[in-house]
């Protein structure tokens, strides 16, 4: 059944997703260096880790999205709301400690 609704939610999917990547890189970046001891396999570890929570937060906004309890815009955007909003602050605790 094709509902305006599906066709937001691929909207916004389609619009989301192309972003991700950008996202990833700002963590990897701000993370990567960090200077600890065994950082090569915590660092897999860490994004495994996180490219599943990237997943789970993308189908729980898709879920959100098609039961109508969010607009799509806001249900599709927030797994990268949200690793934006980590990245940030990570950005400028690594730049802090570079200086």
């Amino acid at each position: 059944v094709k509902t305006p609704e599906r066709y937001q939610i691929q909207y916004h999917r389609r619009l989301a997703l192309p972003v991700a990547p950008v996202l990833f890189a700002l963590l990897g970046v701000s993370l990567g260096m960090r200077r600890t001891r065994g950082a090569r396999s915590f660092g897999m570890l860490l994004c495994i880790g996180l490219v599943f929570s990237y997943y789970a937060l993308l189908s729980f906004g898709t879920f959100l999205a098609e039961d109508q309890r969010l607009p799509a815009a806001l249900a599709l955007w927030l797994p990268n709301l949200a690793f934006g909003a980590a990245a940030v602050p990570l950005l400028l605790r690594a730049r802090r400690a570079e200086s």
